[in-house]
């Protein structure tokens, strides 16, 4: 039996699907020997019923492929849209860090001037210490070199002082002496203990010398002394010498 030409228009993915020609041809592959036998047994009714029925299975299979083409289809879209997301964040990315390293390198640049100026501040400190350490210094060595003068000047004063005075208790000396002198030459005339007088006298001398602890010049007691004698007695003549030395000094 001959079959007729049939067309089959079936729906997938919002389109016609068309086939045309030979239903045993372009089914065949679609049919397994079970139904190739119904066919052949079948009369010509039951043969279009399972051709329908395998159209509607061919028709499934075609729809389940369809969609799965779309499917991949639109995987293959999504694909490539995350790979185009991909590379615009892969690019984003990198301009980013192109940003963060221009920024790194300007905040090193910056922490360097910041310590440049933290070094020439400390630098600057240092400097105004060292300056008022030196104003002090200059300000001691003023007040030093005043204190020294001052000192210079008192020392010179009281050296001053100390001659004048030495002058004096010589001077002193020199009038004590001489009114002892004048004493014992007119003591001499009238008669006392020359011995006595002359101890004292040379006592005096002694205590001078240690008192000045300088030489004196020579200062020379009258010799040939005359020493009266007692009532009923011869008077006697004593000599006696007695040299005491007196230096006084000479002021520059």
């Amino acid at each position: 039996m001959t079959m007729r030409s049939v067309t089959l228009e079936v729906p997938a993915n919002h389109s016609l699907l068309r086939k045309i020609g030979r239903a045993d041809v372009w089914l065949e592959p679609l049919i397994g020997d079970i139904e190739k036998k119904k066919m052949e047994s079948h009369s010509c009714l039951t043969l279009m019923n399972d051709v329908v029925h395998s159209t509607l299975k061919a028709n499934l299979i075609s729809t389940e492929l369809m969609r799965r083409i779309s499917s991949l289809e639109r995987k293959a879209r999504e694909s490539e849209k995350s790979v185009h997301e991909a590379e615009e964040i892969a690019r984003g990315a990198q301009l980013e860090a192109t940003n963060w390293k221009e920024q790194f390198e300007n905040a090193q640049g910056t922490i360097e001037e910041l310590q440049e100026n933290k070094n020439l501040l400390e630098a600057s400190e240092e400097v105004r210490e060292l300056k008022a350490l030196l104003a002090k210094k200059e300000e001691y060595a003023g007040e030093l070199v005043q204190n020294l003068t001052q000192a210079q000047a008192d020392l010179q004063t009281s050296s001053e002082y100390g001659l004048l005075e030495e002058n004096f208790n010589i001077e002193v000396s020199w009038a004590f002496l001489n009114s002892r002198r004048d004493a014992l030459t007119e003591a001499a005339q009238e008669g006392f203990d020359l011995q006595s007088e002359l101890a004292k006298v040379i006592d005096t001398i002694a205590k001078s010398q240690q008192s000045t602890d300088t030489p004196s010049p020579a200062l020379e007691v009258p010799e040939n002394v005359a020493i009266p004698a007692s009532e009923g007695e011869t008077s006697t003549t004593q000599s006696m010498e007695v040299e005491a030395s007196v230096t006084i000094p000479l002021t520059e």
